[in-house]
Parts: structure tokens; sequence; C-alpha cells
């Protein structure tokens, strides 16, 4: 069976790489990088490039808060494409 490769850059892969372990929210995945010297600007339009490319999946999760209002949060998480890019670019 042929597996179909991407071309991803540096910050796709560290992103990849990153949510390996598990699902993230966009600032979880901020926080990883805080040893790397990757800029994190356009970390969210890189998500959803990896969204639409099927290398991630997100999920919406509302949360109550103290008071009536509610927040949410996006959780971003590899699919199985996704852990295939990443194996390939260990």
């Amino acid at each position: 069976m042929d597996t179909l490769t991407i071309k991803t850059n540096s910050t796709e892969k560290l992103i990849l790489s990153t949510l390996q372990s598990g699902e993230k929210s966009g600032l979880e995945i901020v926080k990883s990088f805080k040893n790397d010297k990757k800029s994190i600007e356009g970390l969210y339009p890189i998500l959803r490039k990896l969204v639409k490319e099927g290398l991630v999946q997100s999920r919406w999760v509302t949360e109550k808060t103290k008071g009536k209002s509610k927040v949410g949060k996006l959780y971003y998480s590899l699919t199985e494409l996704g852990r295939t890019q990443e194996q390939q670019n260990s």
C-alpha cells in the first residue's frame, strides 16, 4: 500500500512531534516550544493547514466558568495520517 507523503516544514514537524504525546490546546503547543528557537508566530494558520491536510484533527471543548458564561478551547491531536507523517519525519 502506498502511503501519502506530505512535505512539511520544520515548524510543522515540531507541531506533529509535540502532538505525538497526545491531545493539546494551542497554548499547550506553544508552551512546548519554549526550549526551541522556533517562532510561534503563525501557529494557528499552520494548525489550520495541518487540519486541512488531514494530519491533525481538532475538537472544540466548552468549559463552564464560575459564572454563567462558558469558554471554549480547541484541542488538537494527530490523525493516523499525521502519526505516519510524524514517524517518517523522525
